[in-house]
């Protein structure tokens, strides 16, 4: 079993004007446009300023809803606002950068405001499509696939951001549900999870996109691209299947997906344990129940591979919440597997190969075994 070919001291290739997108940081970019992780500050307990505009903050009871409030919400019996206002930011030795609940490393960040309502902010630019759209999309087209409820979102062209306020359905985190969670119950949260899957792919596309049918952020096929600034998203057209499997084929050579014949599916891509909430019955017997899923930010239209390959391939789908290094794996395959019972080719060989090609670990089973789990219930069926 291939899993130590990853060569720390190897250096990673040059960029490829081609296929990458040059990346420039300079000292200048810092000082003019404040760092993702900068957007909140608390300007006093259960006050925040959100980027140059707005303010959020807990309501005392009784008190009355202040001037330029933009929405309000209630989150276990106490009253929350945001308020348009701009407030001078405090230095550092003032202000306190509220803590983070979940950095993508790529400028999406999340903050909890109160108990089960959540502050999202990413990257913005002119042309692209915002998580909000993303989130109005499933809700008008696939009203079964539970999303987070949109409270309210804008954009802040200034600091080159969008931001928006989520509310979550009932229930935890899954990473969290898991250690009370049995095997049964775990591999339903799986088919629930494979059958959201599945409902998003009925809408098919010919072209790498967003859902409302522009380019994606980032690079999908053979074209010269000028350095951008590390912060600002780069929308590229839209891809046909011809250039994207051009793209992949001169980056990684021969690949078995790029002889599929099926169009593009609309997919998500976070599915990990921390990423969406499920109910915990208090009968064992009793299945949970997937109640809202985040992280709408990635939707798009991808080769139909990915839904099963992804959960393998990625680290962000590990559990990482009091799990054994034996267990940390287990969602991975479970929705792996699930999704390969619903229909979803599974593409191991290539991804691995991708991954080496990028000097990348790779961090799931090699083919063969790829879907096995020493603890599986009597009578469970791995899909082929």
């Amino acid at each position: 079993m291939d899993f130590n070919y990853y060569d720390p001291h190897r250096q990673a290739p040059p960029p490829d004007p081609l296929v990458e997108i040059p990346r420039l940081l300079t000292s200048l970019d810092i000082a003019l446009v404040p760092q993702p992780f900068e957007t909140i500050i608390l300007l006093a307990p259960d006050r925040w300023s959100i980027g140059p505009m707005m303010i959020a903050e807990k309501l005392k009871h009784g008190m009355e809803t202040p001037p330029g409030v933009v929405c309000t919400w209630v989150d276990q019996e106490e009253k929350y606002c945001i308020r348009k206002g701009k407030t001078p930011r405090p230095k550092n030795e003032v202000g306190e950068y509220l803590p983070l609940k979940r950095d993508s490393g790529r400028g999406y960040l999340v903050w909890q405001l109160s108990p089960n309502v959540f502050c999202k902010v990413d990257l913005w630019v002119e042309g692209i499509t915002t998580e909000a759209a993303n989130i109005r999309f499933v809700n008008t087209h696939f009203p079964s696939v539970p999303t987070e409820e949109l409270i309210y979102d804008w954009v802040d062209a200034e600091w080159n951001r969008c931001t928006h306020i989520t509310k979550t359905g009932p229930g935890v985190f899954y990473d969290h549900a898991w250690p009370n969670l049995n095997m049964k119950q775990r591999l339903s949260v799986a088919d629930q999870v494979a059958e959201h899957c599945t409902t998003l792919a009925t809408m098919t596309s010919d072209y790498i996109q967003s859902v409302q049918g522009t380019g994606l952020s980032g690079a999908y096929c053979i074209r010269k691209r000028e350095p951008a600034s590390y912060w600002d998203p780069v929308v590229e057209p839209r891809v046909s299947r011809e250039d994207f499997f051009k793209f992949q084929t001169r980056k990684y050579g021969d690949l078995n997906f790029t002889k599929s014949k099926e169009p593009f599916v609309l997919q998500i891509g976070g599915l990990g344990p921390d990423a969406f909430r499920v109910t915990v019955p208090s009968d064992t017997d009793e299945m949970p129940k997937v109640t809202s899923i985040m992280n709408w930010f990635d939707l798009g239209y991808f080769p139909k591979y990915r839904v099963a390959t992804l959960p393998r391939e990625w680290p962000r789908y590990a559990l990482n919440v009091g799990a054994s290094l034996s267990e940390s794996n287990e969602w991975k395959w479970m929705l792996s597997n699930a999704c390969v019972k619903a229909g979803f080719p599974l593409e191991l060989k290539d991804a691995k190969k991708r991954d080496k090609l990028s000097n990348w670990y790779f961090h799931t089973i090699p083919p063969g075994e790829e879907l096995c789990c020493e603890r599986l219930p009597p009578g469970y069926t791995l899909g082929e």
